[in-house]
């Protein structure tokens, strides 16, 4: 991920070597210089690296036409997450303490979903099973949004459900 105070920079490099080499290329070049120890291993570098990059998905653009930057060579890419729907909505959320007794599918987290980043996904939930949010300081909660199932996995919703907004204990 690039800070705006790096736009400066980024938009410079490009301009210089946009010629040269594709911008994907001259982007990882740039995270290269950024994060990378020439005295450390090409792992090291690769996992430091991985660190600052964020996948979106769907992605925000897509690769246009057939001829690549690169001499000679046809891009016959396609994203196949590109215009799908999003399958959570980006909010934002007062800081709190998040747990469950669901069991996570696929890495798809209670904590990603509640700073935004993902949706959560559990494995069948049975009696007694809870997720719950402790507030790191009280909130005045004006409406809350508690959304199952989505367009891809329209039939994974929670059934006989009870959601309780408890008050505060003084």
């Amino acid at each position: 991920m690039f800070q705006a105070p790096d736009l400066t920079l980024i938009v410079e490099f490009i301009f210089m070597f946009y010629k040269e080499k594709p911008i994907d290329w001259l982007l990882d070049h740039i995270l290269w210089v950024k994060v990378c120890n020439p005295e450390k291993d090409a792992k090291h570098c690769d996992r430091q690296k991985a660190n600052l990059r964020i996948r979106f998905r769907p992605s925000l653009f897509q690769h246009v036409g057939l001829h690549s930057s690169l001499t000679g060579k046809i891009q016959k890419l396609t994203d196949k997450d590109y215009m799908k729907p999003l399958l959570l909505k980006i909010h934002v959320n007062p800081p709190a303490e998040v747990s469950t007794s669901l069991k996570v599918y696929q890495g798809h987290t209670l904590e990603k979903t509640y700073m935004g980043e993902d949706f959560f996904w559990a494995i069948t939930p049975v009696a007694g099973d809870y997720i719950l949010f402790k507030f790191d300081k009280p909130v005045n909660v004006e409406s809350y949004l508690f959304h199952s199932g989505n367009q891809e996995h329209p039939g994974d919703i929670l059934l006989n459900t009870t959601v309780e907004v408890l008050p505060l204990k003084v």
